[in-house]
């Protein structure tokens, strides 16, 4: 029979002061939308150190625990700020109540090396904590874009209707006026045409240098590297060099030996498995350029105006909350073709035997 590990409790002045620390961070957005930033840290702080210490010296089960977390810090945040704050008492409850024991149990060595030091353990988690704050500085403005753009009212702002969840507050106005506007269209369009025309020339001249620049005989291939990074070429040299990386290239060999061309060398032996890092990198040019305004700003004409051209005079001439419309739908877009970037990467693993299939 297998023995099984105790639960290794950890001391009251572990975990209450880490769960106080997270409290603080938490009370500084919530005290900063109040009014007042340090006070909402040290109420924070104070709130979810005491919360801790309750739960797992107290109430000691774990649901009842984590069940009461949430309905006591639902009941404060409604009474603070109605079901916005009510809904995110919830979500505070539930992460509190889970982290409490989290720590109290010493459940987070679970899943790393049992050999690591406490610094080590405690770096292991602050870098994940730093991406996670980094990615959430990097969503946070679309999480607030998307739901304006359904705004009723000619508003860059909630308006109390929609901060109380009330239908009236809500419409698809401003994507009819998108949808209606010829100079919307024109714009689209615009796009269309030129992102497809951009892409091809980018997929044929990144493939082809990703490709010479991936031979250890070519000469100043660091410095030609270097010179070709820029934000039109990236996707496609870094996303096909990528693919390259695992490339056998005793197949090339075995093809010119059996009497093949290089150019039938390239189009029935490398370009199937390199295909997915070249769609990748042309769904990425596709995104770079149906996005880029700098350029276009500086050789197109009036004529010539694409989406983000159109968002930005519109910005500077007539504020609109179309534009949030717009940046909803580009976004949904993006988010459509990363995905199928992620999913050809993990084809492209498979392909060459770095991942199972």
């Amino acid at each position: 029979m297998v023995a099984l590990t105790p639960i290794s409790r950890k001391p009251v002045g572990f975990y209450v002061p880490v769960v106080a620390a997270a409290g603080a961070f938490a009370g500084l957005f919530v005290g900063t939308a109040q009014g007042s930033g340090l006070l909402g840290i040290v109420i924070g702080a104070l709130t979810m150190g005491a919360l801790a210490f309750i739960l797992t010296q107290l109430i000691k089960k774990e649901t009842i625990a984590r069940w009461g977390s949430v309905i006591l810090l639902a009941v404060i945040g409604f009474i603070l700020g109605g079901v916005p704050m009510l809904v995110l008492g919830v979500i505070f409850g539930w992460f509190f109540g889970w982290f409490s024991f989290w720590l109290y149990e010493g459940r987070y060595r679970a899943k790393v090396a049992p050999y690591l030091t406490p610094g080590q353990v405690l770096w292991h988690f602050a870098f994940r904590i730093i991406c996670g704050a980094i990615l959430v500085f990097l969503i946070t403005p679309i999480l607030v874009v998307m739901p304006l753009s359904f705004n009723a009212e000619n508003f860059f702002t909630f308006t109390p209707e929609m901060l109380r969840f009330d239908p009236e507050g809500y419409s698809l106005r401003h994507y009819k006026d998108f949808f209606n506007s010829s100079a919307w269209q024109g714009a689209v369009w615009n796009s269309v045409k030129i992102a497809p025309a951009a892409t091809l020339l980018s997929v044929s001249f990144g493939t082809l240098a990703a490709i010479g620049l991936s031979q250890q005989h070519v000469p100043f291939r660091r410095a030609i590297m270097a010179i070709l990074i820029s934000p039109m070429i990236v996707p496609l040299i870094i996303s096909v060099t990528a693919t390259l990386v695992g490339f056998d290239r005793s197949l090339t060999r075995a093809a010119a030996n059996m009497g093949a061309n290089p150019v039938t060398t390239f189009f029935r032996v490398q370009m199937p498995l390199i295909l997915p890092g070249v769609i990748s990198g042309g769904l990425f040019a596709f995104i770079t350029s149906f996005d880029e305004v700098v350029v276009v700003l500086f050789v197109g004409s009036a004529g010539q105006k694409t989406l983000p051209w159109q968002m930005f005079t519109g910005l500077r001439e007539q504020i609109s909350p179309t534009i949030l419309a717009v940046a909803t739908i580009l976004v949904v877009i993006s988010i459509c073709l990363l995905t199928v970037v992620e999913l050809l990467r993990r084809r492209s693993e498979r392909l060459r035997g770095m991942s199972p299939g």
